[in-house]
């Protein structure tokens, strides 16, 4: 149930999205066309929460810092991924300037892989996963994993695939062949989400080893700045 609300949830976001940019033509109601499906999604969960687990009549602090602790370097880590996901952006207009931004805003597809096969996946296994933790039974949580990195696999090598052989073709039918020189960025960032098969953080969630979570997200920030700076490498 948990991922079949995930997908429809983001579709759903999507296609608000999409709806009200060709309505309005304009980011400003894009973002407040999105509010009340976060608010919706806020309400959902607790609603869900209240109907599952009631109402608690008095607050274990002991457990609501147990909780801060856990969650505190997700916050981080969520705060650093932003960034990541942006970076480039800015330093490739800053360094470049506006035609080779041009360039690069076109071969940087975010290819909505992760939203739609690895993120519900994530959401499902990690509450069965944790369970085992507690259990200690770790040799059924390593093949809880090898099964998800499996059927991640199935879904982000031939896409990647596809991608990597067909990505000039694929950017000249979409965007015309004015752009057919962003399609090496677009293999290199079809390269750069493979690595999200393995998704990490499931682990680090799942043995409260949380503080990983931002290492990982900030050591992606610094990679991903790196190699911006060096963006006039890869062949543009």
């Amino acid at each position: 149930f948990s991922a079949v609300f995930s997908v429809l949830y983001y579709l759903a976001i999507f296609s608000c999205a999409l709806a009200v940019a060709y309505a309005a033509k304009n980011a400003s109601a894009v973002f407040y066309a999105l509010m009340p499906l976060a608010l919706f999604r806020y309400l959902w969960v607790v609603l869900y929460a209240l109907r599952r687990y009631g109402l608690t009549p008095a607050l274990d602090r002991s457990l609501i810092k147990k909780h801060i602790n856990y969650c505190a370097p997700m916050v981080i880590a969520s705060f650093v991924s932003t960034l990541a996901l942006s970076v480039d952006k800015y330093i490739v207009s800053a360094v470049y300037g506006s035609q080779v931004f041009a360039l690069y805003i076109i071969g940087c597809l975010q290819l909505p892989i992760s939203n739609f096969v690895s993120f519900p996946v994530s959401q499902v296994a990690l509450p069965i996963m944790a369970k085992l933790e507690q259990g200690k039974n770790h040799h059924e949580i390593a093949a809880v994993y090898r099964e998800i990195i499996r059927k991640n696999a199935l879904v982000y090598l031939p896409v990647a695939a596809f991608f990597l052989f067909a990505a000039g073709d694929f950017v000249s039918a979409v965007f015309g062949l004015t752009y057919v020189q962003a399609a090496p960025v677009l293999r290199f960032y079809v390269l750069a989400v493979i690595p999200e098969i393995f998704v990490v953080e499931l682990i680090f969630s799942v043995f409260a080893r949380t503080g990983y979570i931002w290492a990982v997200n900030l050591v992606k920030l610094v990679a991903i700045a790196v190699l911006a700076l060096w963006f006039d490498s890869i062949g543009v």
